[in-house]
């Protein structure tokens, strides 16, 4: 048999409106899920690029990749209001170091040791991307 691929964000609106990678006419499905949709619904953390749709109280929409693999330099993109979703994000940021601080025991809850680590990945994710387009808006 021939080897099932699927891609679970594929044509995006990073991909077709921020970065312009993909022509919309190659384009056989849309999709709007970000990280965030793709660990709730899959159980990971997608490597880069990463997207957040951050819509229903923030209304922040933002992109961002690494610009080579490794290097520790990302580029990000805004799909909106720049300084107002900053200025969000900013609070955000400082709610995860609180987060981070204030690191819980697994042990207390007796979670599994690949959902810890998910959730922390994630963590990590919403850090590096935040920190990222803060700097960018500046």
């Amino acid at each position: 048999g021939e080897q099932i691929y699927n891609t679970y964000n594929a044509c995006n609106p990073c991909e077709l409106e921020a970065w312009d990678w993909v022509d919309e006419d190659n384009c056989s499905t849309f999709s709007n899920y970000g990280t965030p949709e793709i660990l709730q619904n899959f159980g990971f953390v997608e490597p880069m690029p990463q997207s957040f749709y951050l819509l229903d109280d923030l209304q922040i929409t933002f992109c961002i990749d690494e610009t080579e693999d490794g290097s520790g330099k990302f580029e990000v993109a805004w799909l909106d209001d720049t300084q107002y979703s900053a200025d969000v994000l900013v609070e955000e940021m400082a709610r995860l170091d609180k987060t981070a601080e204030e690191k819980i025991r697994r042990d207390d809850y007796k979670m599994p040791d690949h959902e810890w680590e998910v959730i922390w990945k994630y963590h990590e994710a919403l850090s590096t991307a935040f920190t990222h387009a803060v700097k960018e808006a500046q």
